[in-house]
């Protein structure tokens, strides 16, 4: 997330946010970012990890990849963006983000994979078990898309599946706690939370606005823009103009998006402000 976040860096239209252009360049980044994620597995397990996590914190290699961006067109072949192997496909997760009173902050996703994870309760404790092992790859099959499972995420004993969960703390320029959000619902929480972050930090929303907001998805496979049927309804002309770029659409409804827990600090109302996704069911309580 903190690569497409740096790809995105003073790229975007400040005053112009429901603009064809905003919306294809956060695209175009969202299919590099993802198109890295096939790249990434269990540092203890993937040789040269370290190296690729820290050129993907770069800002200059975000920076090199902006150049590869263009205004006119996206491309359909997920080679363009650098991916040689399918993601998988995790599923859902919980949230929780907490602002303490000593501006301690924490941001915990969890998960048990799939709804009701692997169908199996605990006769003892009666735990949900997980299904967490779906979350590897496996060898030696090709995806519906001709790609070949990413070796990195294969399983070994001892070894922990890719996830995107992407629990974030953001500190303002003091080091001071200026925001919290995560994630819950699969492979859309990194295009989810990255919007939010979007909203609140760089168009200067309100929390309530940030959460709030329509959003997209594109993780490169299936090579599918997936948009919010509010947002198609609402932004007709950007349609088209995404349309005409040469962008796949597909529509889903709001409770198919991700639910983003955010708190963050309001300077205008000089309090913390902390808002759960409507797109889901979910509580904000204080204490």
């Amino acid at each position: 997330m903190t690569y497409i976040l740096n790809i995105l860096e003073n790229y975007l239209p400040r005053n112009d946010h429901f603009s064809v252009k905003t919306y294809h360049r956060i695209i175009e980044a969202l299919k590099y970012g993802y198109a890295m994620r096939s790249g990434l597995g269990d540092k203890d397990f993937v040789p040269g990890l370290d190296d690729m996590v820290a050129k993907l914190s770069s800002k200059r290699f975000a920076a090199e990849t902006r150049q590869k961006i263009t205004d006119f067109k996206t491309f359909n072949d997920a080679t363009h963006y650098g991916a040689t192997f399918e993601s998988i496909q995790d599923h859902g997760t919980a949230n929780l983000c907490v602002w303490g009173p000593n501006g301690d902050g924490i941001a915990l996703t969890t998960s048990i994979n799939y709804i009701l994870g692997a169908g199996f309760v605990s006769e003892s404790t009666g735990i949900i078990l997980n299904d967490s092992m779906d979350d590897f790859s496996t060898p030696g099959l090709v995806n519906e898309y001709g790609y070949l499972p990413s070796p990195s995420n294969f399983i070994r004993p001892g070894k922990r599946p890719q996830s995107s969960m992407c629990p974030t703390v953001i500190l303002d320029k003091r080091n001071d706690l200026f925001m919290i959000v995560g994630g819950a619902g699969g492979s859309k929480i990194i295009s989810s939370v990255t919007q939010v972050i979007l909203n609140r930090l760089y168009f200067n929303m309100d929390v309530e606005s940030a959460s709030g907001l329509q959003r997209i998805h594109h993780q490169l496979f299936p090579m599918t823009l997936d948009m919010e049927d509010d947002w198609v309804h609402q932004n007709p002309e950007v349609v088209r103009g995404l349309q005409s770029k040469g962008h796949n659409l597909t529509i889903s409804y709001p409770d198919g998006f991700v639910a983003v827990t955010t708190i963050s600090l309001d300077m205008y109302k000089r309090s913390i402000v902390g808002v759960y996704d409507k797109r889901r069911s979910g509580s904000v309580a204080y204490m």
